[in-house]
């Protein structure tokens, strides 16, 4: 099982037979919907069917607490195996709101926890229990604690659009593996992928991009849709956290509505991914009054109290020549256009609280050293020499989500991020100071679309790395033997579902073949971005693979990495 238990595990030495008929629950439905729907695809219980404990038939055992918690049945014989009758699962104010208890009786199977989605983690550990034991259980009892609250991944809609199937298989995929979080990047440069009724040009122009090959690309979530993902995700312990993505990374937006932007030249929703000048004018009355009635129509769709605003690689220079800018500094005392961003972000961040939302930011946001502790910050890199912005904010107690790129950017080839280091390495800034534990609110991988272009692509890319990242963020550093072994068995129900992935071997290159695969994938990579017109692609794209190689191999090795790829 990934994770691995983090707790007490008791058991008494009794074993239980799980039924493959009819099984009675108390609890939250959909859960138990859950749960039959994966015991069904098990040998023996493609039948097996869940009823409500108060349809339970008369002169059926129900059971008795004992002393220890532990479930008694009455009119069994000595030595008899029972079936399970009854499975609870019950919110208690008493337990944390992190984890959860199982009791496992001769009868009965209680799970109790300290909010809804751990019950559904308690539910999972025990359709894994079911499945490891060939349909046996060991009574006794687990408490099970993560080490991060939030444990999720980040799955980019813009730059490639993914049908509805696909978003609800990769939630499955997370949820058999306790991640709690879907971070749903929904807007970028490459697409606006929210249905939009009081904005229609965002999905008639915003949602659509013309490809290098002349083709039309593209495709929006519609309100339906995003119900439909949420319930299916809350049914799993889920979380789905919307990112609107902004001032920058806007032109699917600018290109819907041009007056938004400084110049209000018209644009085009890019097919190529990169930073864009052009950005939203924060100094213009109705660009914000514009944002915020786009958040006003987003907001209700979403039933997460967090809301991500981005706020990553916000080119500057546009707001550096524009009067209104320039104006909105002077008026609002502001020291520059780092300090304007640290506006724009505020006055989002209030909003968002009167609309009972947390606003996200990525880590740029904290530039201009002042972002109010009203932010939950995400931490993904500090780009630039000798930047280090961030290590005094997280010193003096802000906490963050931990995405930092090396680590934990799964959409890179594993010879740049290998199994092995998403699985060992510890959470540092970008100077190599360590995050301070208490700082780290939680960690987010991330599964950028830039060159995953379909389902098959995306699973490939997530699986077995994304298995780390769920070890790491539940169970903490364990034994690396033990967790590939458990990997393989993981795999195996990947294959059983359907789902792509890497071998072992594919996730974990080492040495000498992780620096060949280095070279071979971006010597392709600049050549093709040469022929499409980037003239700094070389440069931009080998400072990218000495930024995920350092920690790796020595800077000797790194520079002979970097020639070859030149060559």
């Amino acid at each position: 099982m990934i994770p691995t238990v983090r707790g007490i595990e008791k058991r008494s030495g009794e074993k239980v037979r799980f039924p493959k008929n009819r099984i009675w629950f108390e609890g939250p439905a959909a859960m138990f919907a859950v749960f039959e729907e994966r015991l069904r695809k098990l040998p023996g219980y493609e039948k097996v069917r869940f009823v409500e404990a108060g349809e339970m038939e008369p002169g059926k055992r129900r059971s008795k607490k004992t002393e220890s918690g532990v479930q008694k049945a009455d009119g069994l014989q000595k030595g008899e195996i029972p079936e399970i009758l009854l499975i609870t699962a019950e919110i208690e104010s008493q337990e944390p709101e992190s984890g959860y208890r199982m009791v496992i009786g001769r009868d009965r199977i209680g799970i109790t926890a300290g909010k809804m989605s751990e019950l559904a983690h308690g539910l999972t550990t025990l359709f894994w229990r079911v499945c490891e034991m060939g349909g046996m259980l060991s009574c006794g009892q687990i408490e099970d604690r993560p080490v991060y609250a939030s444990r999720g991944y980040l799955l980019d809609g813009s730059r490639h659009f993914f049908d509805t199937e696909t978003v609800k298989s990769m939630i499955e995929q997370g949820a058999l593996r306790k991640l709690n979080r879907l971070h749903w990047h929904l807007s970028d440069d490459q697409g606006y992928r929210v249905e939009s009724r009081r904005f229609p040009k965002l999905n008639t122009v915003g949602s659509w991009r013309k490809e290098p090959d002349g083709t039309v690309y593209g495709g929006y979530y519609t309100w339906e849709q995003i119900r439909e993902i949420q319930d299916y995700a809350a049914a799993r312990g889920v979380e789905v956290i919307p990112e609107i993505d902004l001032p920058g990374h806007v032109s699917a937006m600018l290109a819907a509505y041009p007056e938004l932007s400084c110049s209000g030249e018209p644009v085009e929703p890019p097919a190529a991914p990169g930073i864009y000048n052009r950005i939203l004018c924060v100094g213009k009355d109705p660009v914000m009054n514009f944002v915020k009635e786009l958040l006003d129509e987003v907001c209700p769709l979403f039933d997460s109290p967090y809301f991500h605003i981005g706020g990553d690689e916000v080119p500057k220079g546009e707001w550096r020549k524009c009067p209104h800018c320039q104006e909105r500094i002077r008026r609002e005392y502001l020291d520059g256009e780092e300090a304007l961003q640290r506006w724009f972000t505020e006055e989002l961040l209030a909003y968002l609280e009167k609309k009972g939302k947390i606003g996200v930011c990525w880590n740029e946001t904290l530039k201009s050293g002042h972002l109010s502790e009203r932010a939950v910050v995400q931490y993904w890199d500090e780009e630039g020499k000798g930047e280090n912005y961030c290590e005094q904010a997280f010193e003096n107690g802000r906490k963050c989500i931990y995405s930092f790129t090396p680590y934990l950017y799964l959409d890179y080839i594993p010879a740049l991020t290998p199994l092995r280091r998403v699985f060992f390495d510890q959470p540092v800034l970008r100077g190599g100071r360590t995050v301070p534990t208490e700082s780290i609110a939680g960690c987010e991988a991330t599964l950028w679309a830039e060159q995953i272009e379909n389902k098959s692509r995306l699973e490939y890319m997530a699986f077995p790395r994304l298995f780390a990242v769920a070890q790491r963020a539940w169970s903490g550093r364990t034994d690396y033997t033990e967790f590939q072994k458990n990997c393989e068995e993981q795999l195996a129900w990947l294959d059983r579902d359907g789902i792509s992935h890497m071998t072992m071997e594919e996730a974990d290159p080492q040495g000498e073949a992780q620096k060949r695969a280095v070279v071979l994938q971006y010597r392709r990579i600049i050549k093709n971005a040469e022929r499409d017109g980037f003239a700094n692609a070389r440069d931009v794209l080998c400072g990218l693979v000495r930024s995920k190689l350092t920690g790796q191999f020595s800077r000797e090795e790194i520079d002979d990495v970097v020639r070859q790829i030149k060559a």
